[in-house]
């Protein structure tokens, strides 16, 4: 029985190191993948990369970029950045990569100001001047990620408060191409902002609708005790005492009209 059980015990310690092994193989080769990048396949090494526009890059046609690059692309530059940031064909260096987006970035290519935008060995000021030029190319993300540095780092509620719209903006001119839950949380944020005092000339009832808005597009549990808390205290909607908790179910919450 003594055997039994320390063979048992043996077969289970085995397995736990196997799923280890295979979960640390993996945290090996996830590198951080760029953000102007929609996906990445990886096979103990990059293979290949797709840019958000939906281009497949790989080892067949990453040669020609690296040609156009040496010409001054922009748009090549940025790319031969993404095939060093992730080792496609070439090891990894993120030092070259950076000097890539560099170049890209300075001839205007947007996708690599949103990149120096998220180097952080640069100073806030420079990231955020690379941000708002990626913002002004219509890059959702830049919108949202100024809004947050503007509102948490630089206190400034202004700007804070114009990239929350312009996020809302981007992605109702056109949601098939915008993204829902980035809008969701420029909603909610906005509601926050107005709850808390940072942003004037806006009232309870504007809040409570910028929260319902982001419950439409992406309810989770932050903006259903939002709601819940209007219900509750009566913030931009009838006050309901009843069952302010049920605006934890999305139902409840979107069934019920605004004052």
């Amino acid at each position: 029985m003594r055997r039994l059980i320390q063979e048992h015990i043996r077969l289970i310690v085995v397995t736990i190191l196997t799923v280890a092994g295979v979960a640390l193989s993996a945290m090996a080769v996830n590198i951080g993948r760029p953000h102007g990048v929609k996906s990445q396949s990886v096979n103990k090494q990059v293979v290949c990369f797709t840019l958000s526009d939906g281009r497949r890059i790989d080892s067949s046609n990453i040669g020609s970029y690296t040609q156009k690059a040496a010409a001054g692309d922009r748009d090549a530059l940025y790319i031969v950045g993404v095939q060093h940031h992730l080792g496609l064909d070439v090891p990894v260096d993120k030092s070259v990569a950076a000097q890539y987006y560099l170049q890209a970035a300075t001839a205007g290519e947007p996708h690599a100001c949103l990149e120096l935008g998220y180097d952080y060995d640069r100073s806030l000021d420079e990231r955020i001047a690379w941000m708002e030029k990626a913002a002004d190319a219509d890059i959702q993300q830049t919108m949202t990620e100024l809004a947050q540095i503007y509102r948490d780092q630089k206190r400034d509620n202004e700007n804070a408060l114009k990239y929350y719209r312009l996020t809302i903006e981007n992605y109702n001119a056109d949601p098939t191409k915008g993204d829902k839950t980035m809008a969701a949380g420029a909603y909610r944020n906005l509601g926050n902002m107005i709850k808390s005092g940072n942003i004037k000339d806006y009232s309870p009832d504007d809040a409570f609708n910028y929260y319902r808005r982001a419950h439409e597009l992406d309810p989770d549990q932050y903006t259903s005790y939002s709601l819940g808390y209007c219900y509750e205290n009566g913030y931009g909607v009838e006050q309901d005492y009843t069952e302010p908790s049920l605006c934890i179910t999305p139902p409840n919450c979107l069934n019920r009209s605004p004052a």
